[in-house]
């Protein structure tokens, strides 16, 4: 199967926003050559754009999701996901409330602004040909508070919206822009899907850093191949995740160079790189990973992710997980920490996100799999349900919005 771009994602967001319901289109595959956990992607979903295929997409009462495990030892609070708008169900998985949406929603979440937890989420706005949204802040009625995008020539992309302890947002951006594609064998005069990362002033909405990945990443480091129709724009490094260190600069994860990269904060300089072509760290076999998501700082040298190990087939191993890597700046080796595996032998070709609870626990959103799942400390799964279809990213929260 070919790797999941992301014109190819939204492409198939939008048809199953449009025709979900009682029939799910991601199903799990009986096929013998697939891990216990793989799911089928749907087929021959090219040509449908996403703003066409979310209007009129049918209300629904209540989404549940179905729980498989619910067992003692789970965190206190709610679990957050997204499904055809917003939802927030109970700690054992029965839905509380729900604020329904006719466009694609994503990474709904509680976050603080000011002060103030705060439900935040990116949504599409119809119309935008690159997939672009806008960032949204609301108190717990779901009544919105503040709102970020477009900003100027650039909407914010699905893919992260962070709001960070000094109250500014970190936010994705695509941008198709033309690009010689002839290092790598495409056209001289191609189109590229640029990714960068803004830092905006959530109160003046003033851009105060940006970085674009094309000016600091070659496009030779990538693993995705060009796509079948040349005039289209190439995503060859594909940006799906930002977030502070604990030093105050600024870690992403790349999908389509399997790498992750520290910034530094003012977006000048890439600090140092992690995995792909052009590692500064030799990672151990345990360790590598690959088409990642949701890169976490732990302390200043371990880090959390999600590593896919799909592009939408098997790549280095059977299974998705969540892994723990520890990187020694002496020695510029990485090594494995720990690692969380779905017991089904679960693999998720897409999305997918990690998340450190209070208790110590790991609440893990499998993405394009259509599951949610928590494990203890000890890697024991706690809690685990399946999901109505796919959902980007999913979270548990004990603290209540305001």
């Amino acid at each position: 199967m070919r790797e999941i771009d992301r014109r190819g994602m939204l492409r198939r967001i939008g048809l199953v926003g449009a025709v979900a319901g009682a029939a799910n289109l991601i199903t799990v595959s009986p096929g013998a050559a697939a891990s216990p956990g793989a799911v089928a992607l749907p087929k021959n979903l090219t040509g449908v754009g996403i703003s066409d295929a979310l209007r009129g997409i049918p209300a629904v009462d209540k989404p549940q999701m179905t729980v498989l495990v619910d067992r003692p030892g789970t965190a206190r609070g709610q679990i957050y996901y997204n499904y055809r708008g917003m939802v927030i169900a109970d700690q054992h998985g029965i839905t509380t409330s729900f604020q329904p949406s006719t466009q694609f929603c994503t990474d709904f979440r509680l976050q603080t602004y000011r002060g103030r937890p705060l439900l935040t989420w990116w949504e599409r706005v119809t119309g935008d040909p690159s997939g672009g949204g806008v960032c949204k802040l609301a108190d717990g009625s779901f009544t919105l508070v503040d709102s970020i995008g477009p900003l100027g020539p650039l909407t914010p992309d699905l893919h992260e919206f962070v709001v960070t302890p000094w109250n500014t947002a970190l936010i994705t951006v695509y941008q198709d822009i033309p690009y010689d594609l002839s290092p790598i064998g495409g056209p001289k005069q191609g189109r590229l899907f640029d990714s960068l990362w803004l830092e905006v002033d959530i109160a003046t909405k003033t851009v105060l850093h940006q970085w674009r990945a094309s000016d600091h990443i070659p496009l030779t480091d990538t693993y995705a191949r060009l796509p079948e129709k040349l005039e289209e724009p190439f995503d060859y490094f594909h940006i799906n995740s930002i977030n502070p260190d604990v030093d105050g600069n600024i870690l992403i994860s790349a999908r389509h160079t399997s790498a992750v990269y520290k910034i530094d904060r003012r977006g000048r300089r890439v600090l140092w790189t992690m995995g792909g072509k052009s590692s500064d760290y030799q990672l151990d076999g345990d360790a590598s990973f690959s088409w990642q998501h949701d890169v976490q700082a732990v302390d200043a040298h371990t880090l959390r992710l999600f590593d896919n190990a799909s592009d939408g087939t098997v790549v280095d191993r059977p299974h998705s997980r969540v892994i723990w890597v520890r990187r020694d700046p002496r020695t510029r080796k990485v090594s494995l920490v720990r690692e969380w595996a779905h017991p089904d032998g679960v693999s998720s070709p897409a999305m997918g996100n990690a998340q450190r609870l209070p208790n110590g626990n790991t609440f893990v959103g499998w993405g394009w799999a259509n599951r949610l799942s928590e494990f203890d400390r000890r890697g024991r799964l706690v809690f685990d349900a399946t999901l109505p279809e796919f959902c980007y990213r999913s979270y548990r929260f004990a603290e209540q919005p305001r």
